[in-house]
């Protein structure tokens, strides 16, 4: 019956390590984890929860001992990925993708334009009034 009551007594191990905390202990935790990822030898994974996106600086200090080729999947390994929200996910993708020299998919003015409007309903409407109000004054010119 002791050694039930020891054993209770031992704290629960978190399988995961919170990032949030990481980010707030400062660069030198973020540099420490850094090189047990780029080692493979980090004894859990980052927890993301909270964490909405990450500077330039913080993703240099956090990652960037990695493998040169390491490609998403590699870096997925030491990361709670269910924590992750997309726009941090996105973020990861695109730092390995710059990281790795390729061709980040840059949208065009014109598809920013077209995704903007297609939310402002009240501004497509003045357009098409306008539209409709230049067709109609073409024809009383003639």
């Amino acid at each position: 019956m002791e050694k039930l009551g020891i054993l209770r007594k031992i704290p629960q191990i978190n399988p995961c390590m919170l990032l949030k905390k990481l980010l707030a202990k400062g660069e030198t935790a973020l540099t420490a984890t850094n090189t047990l990822i780029s080692l493979g030898i980090l004894p859990s994974l980052l927890d993301c929860t909270d964490v909405e996106t990450l500077t330039e600086t913080e993703l240099n200090a956090l990652f960037g001992s990695i493998p040169p080729l390491w490609e998403w999947e590699n870096l997925a390994k030491f990361i709670e990925v269910s924590t992750l929200n997309p726009a941090l996910m996105q973020q990861l993708q695109a730092w390995i993708d710059r990281r790795l020299g390729r061709d980040i998919e840059v949208e065009s003015q014109e598809t920013a334009e077209l995704t903007s409007k297609s939310f402002d309903i009240f501004s497509f409407r003045d357009e098409i009034i306008e539209d409709y109000r230049n067709y109609i004054a073409s024809f009383l010119k003639i």
